[in-house]
């Protein structure tokens, strides 16, 4: 597992940089303008299945920032894509790939078509993403060496997925398999 950071956090790092540069300057309409205005209002839905509630959490934070309210929630889902690409060139080279090849995989993911989409545009997505990455590897480091820290950080991943949309119990029901 201690294959170095320094590789995947250039990569996140490139990939902030080019959704950053690639940012829609506004909202769009559906669920991208309701997201932006539950972010906005601060009136968060954890329960209905399209409430997408941290993701409205993460929108509010980044909404604090000096700038215009729709390029905050933009901005924070590129942050939340190039966060999941970091965390799945860790997730790679922590399971024995080598960086070449997980920086490739990542890259193939990053600027494919609905991946970037979903990082240059306030969708629930990228946070998605981003969670059952951080599911994913938690499961894997659990299953490698058991412990309560590592029990923990699944459950943790496990309830920020399904804070954020309901697709998550499918992943949540395969840990269980």
């Amino acid at each position: 597992m201690r294959r170095g950071w320094r590789g995947p956090l250039a990569l996140g790092g490139a990939f902030f940089l080019f959704y950053l540069y690639h940012l829609a300057p506004d909202m769009q309409w559906g669920d991208s303008a309701r997201l932006s205005r539950v972010a906005y209002e601060g009136e968060f839905d954890f329960v209905t299945g399209g409430g997408h509630g941290l993701t409205g959490v993460v929108g509010w934070i980044f909404g604090h920032l000096p700038c215009e309210h729709p390029w905050t929630q933009n901005l924070a889902c590129a942050f939340l894509a190039a966060s999941a690409l970091f965390c799945l060139a860790c997730f790679l080279t922590g399971v024995g790939m080598g960086f070449p090849a997980a920086a490739l995989s990542c890259g193939a993911l990053g600027v494919s078509h609905t991946f970037w989409f979903v990082a240059v545009l306030h969708e629930s997505y990228a946070l998605v993403a981003l969670t059952f990455i951080l599911f994913l590897w938690s499961s894997w480091r659990l299953l490698a060496a058991p412990s309560a820290g590592r029990m923990l950080a699944l459950v943790l991943a496990g309830a920020a997925g399904l804070l954020n949309h309901h697709i998550f119990l499918l992943f949540v029901g395969t840990a269980f398999l």
